[in-house]
């Protein structure tokens, strides 16, 4: 019933919005889905975000065989287009250690000049790895299969809350291997564009996720959203009518308390009045 058939070209729309669409596209559910419809169609398009506004696209490029990238006439910017196309050919665990190396270096973390790249990783990272301390260091065949099983945590290379940790994903295509650094939090941005910056010095093909976030964040142009005590400040889309690049709750301390109000914007509510019997 969710499939739209015009003569030789059947379309499945996205549906309803999700609030993690990244889990959702990450999930075993979606990658046996796609690999169903490869028995009963020749083509299948997959049409996504734009890449480096959003992980989606990077996620989606594991489960197909080839990538299109539409750029928009004298708008796209021309090295963001040479950072699609560029690629590491492979890609073992030390190489993996010590680009995040680079990345703790870049912002001058205890250490980050005195150990090896493993046990710099071991410090900072989450520590969930999937297994990735296990793997032979030098093993390309290890490490790509690795890949294969990374879940969210084992990316997490500066381990934290939901609101304070960096992910640096490894992504594998058709052309080869690149990075998704993601980290939008208006308190981490700092760390999350030395990261970044540090890694395109090194010709490291890597793309920030959530890229616009953090530029309309820094320029003070975002939106947050407030909600109340009791509702996690994380995926509440669904509560506002407009984009919201963040969620928050209001401190509790007054002068702090004050600071925000004169930014804030209340929305209008309905007025509830008790039934009268």
């Amino acid at each position: 019933d969710c499939i739209y058939q015009d003569e030789n070209l059947d379309i499945l729309f996205c549906g309803t919005m999700s609030n993690n669409p990244s889990v959702l596209l990450q999930s075993s559910r979606t990658k046996d889905f796609i690999e169903s419809l490869k028995d009963k169609y020749d083509y299948i398009f997959i049409d996504s975000p734009p890449i480096g506004r959003v992980n989606d696209a990077c996620i989606i490029s594991q489960y197909v065989d080839g990538t299109v990238v539409v750029c928009a006439s004298k708008e796209t910017d021309r090295n963001q287009v040479k950072v699609v196309k560029s690629r590491l050919d492979k890609v073992n665990a030390k190489d993996y250690y010590d680009i995040c190396k680079l990345c703790y270096k870049s912002i001058n973390l205890e250490s980050s000049n005195e150990l090896p790249s493993k046990d710099l990783f071991y410090k900072y990272a989450d520590g969930r790895d999937c297994g990735l301390k296990d793997i032979d260091l030098n093993s390309y065949e290890a490490f790509e299969e690795w890949v294969k099983i990374a879940n969210d945590h084992a990316y997490q290379i500066r381990g934290g809350s939901t609101t304070s940790r960096i992910d640096l994903w490894v992504v594998k295509d058709e052309k080869g291997y690149y990075l998704v650094l993601s980290g939008k939090y208006l308190w981490i941005s700092n760390e999350v564009i030395k990261f970044y910056v540090e890694l395109t010095k090194n010709n490291i093909p890597v793309f920030l996720d959530d890229a616009e976030v953090i530029r309309d964040r820094l320029m003070g142009k975002g939106i947050v959203g407030i909600v109340p005590y009791k509702i996690f400040p994380r995926y509440c889309q669904s509560l506002f009518d407009i984009d919201i690049y963040d969620f928050m709750h209001l401190p509790y301390y007054p002068k702090e308390y004050d600071q925000y109000l004169k930014y804030i914007e209340w929305e209008e509510v309905e007025n509830t009045f008790l039934k009268e019997e």
